[in-house]
């Protein structure tokens, strides 16, 4: 039955269709005769049947029925009244498990929705942050950190030919970076305990470059809002609109570096004209 996709309809005539509609349980005690039963050719031998509602919690004290326990017998008037309340019980705790399941899933897909977007702005931050930094690296050179541009003069990289480790650095599934390590000359290859080590302190790194990324971008907003403040306080401190133009023009050139800036008014034509 559940391989062919087996379905009730919940409307119409039949018990679950009555235990669903009317939130309360239903039985026929011998369904030969009782009108409300629905002769299903998968279960021929039935003589009893009992429909109880699945009731979940729902908002402001209210329950939602999300589905019905139905159960049969080949006895008739098998089913006693405390049979009903046990089978409610169960019914009560199997819609209560259901319902949970339901919830946890709607808040798995929200935290992936919420995932991906952090994901996407975090991509794009990491993309601007590289562009405009695409030297951003350091090396162990001859006892001291240097950045891995420079060469330190008349010496070699003493480095070449040892056994060497290159990683990649990853926040949230993007590539933000890769170490690359040597051992000394006389060690032997990688073994997988220090691969593993090296996989977790670059995870750890990947963590800490983020960090430092947010802290950074919060400090470039902070900076803006203060200029984008003094700008308009400036800018306000005359009534005079050619006062107000020239300062806005000077304010905007000292404050980016510009080479020139142009403010210029609407022409009358242009008024109420969509761009």
């Amino acid at each position: 039955m559940l391989a062919r996709g087996h379905r009730l309809q919940v409307k119409g005539l039949g018990i679950v269709p009555y235990a669903v509609s009317h939130g309360e349980p239903r039985s026929a005690s011998d369904v030969g005769i009782d009108a409300m039963h629905f002769d299903n050719p998968d279960l021929p031998g039935t003589r009893s049947e009992m429909a109880l509602p699945l009731r979940a919690r729902g908002g402001a004290g209210h329950s939602n029925i999300i589905g019905a326990l139905d159960v049969q017998s080949t006895l008739p008037e098998a089913f006693s009244k405390e049979d009903v309340a046990t089978l409610q019980t169960l019914a009560d705790q199997v819609a209560m498990a259901i319902n949970n399941a339901q919830l946890f899933q709607q808040v798995q897909e929200s935290l992936e929705v919420e995932r991906k977007a952090y994901g996407e702005l975090s991509r794009t931050a990491w993309l601007n942050l590289l562009s405009s930094r695409p030297d951003l690296s350091y090396r162990y050179e001859q006892r001291q950190v240097i950045p891995a541009g420079d060469i330190v003069a008349e010496t070699k990289h003493t480095d070449v030919g040892l056994p060497e480790l290159m990683l990649p650095v990853k926040y949230r599934d993007q590539t933000i970076g890769t170490i690359v390590a040597h051992k000394v000359t006389s060690a032997s290859e990688w073994t997988s305990e220090e691969i593993t080590l090296m996989e977790t302190l670059a995870d750890q790194l990947s963590t800490a470059l983020d960090s430092a990324r947010l802290y950074q971008d919060t400090q470039r907003r902070a900076v803006q809002e203060q200029l984008v403040g003094e700008i308009t306080t400036r800018m306000r401190e005359s009534l005079d609109m050619e006062t107000v133009l020239k300062t806005a023009v000077n304010e905007m050139r000292q404050a980016l570096g510009l080479e020139g800036v142009i403010v210029q008014l609407a022409r009358p034509e242009t008024i109420g004209k969509a761009e």
